[in-house]
């Protein structure tokens, strides 16, 4: 296992659709850069296709 390094969650900000300053969460750099490899270049959470999905079922 690699050794984690925390870095405040605001640091991925821009795959949220709504941003918020918030200096408290702290997450695996790591791990989160992992996660953003695989994400396509415009992906913003929620899930906007997901997220409709879920509500119409």
């Amino acid at each position: 296992m690699h050794p984690v390094f925390w870095v405040r969650g605001d640091l991925y900000n821009r795959i949220f659709a709504v941003q918020t300053v918030d200096h408290e969460p702290r997450v695996d750099y790591a791990v989160w850069n992992h996660l953003f490899a695989a994400l396509p270049k415009e992906y913003k959470l929620p899930d906007s296709t997901v997220l409709a999905y879920v509500i119409n079922e």
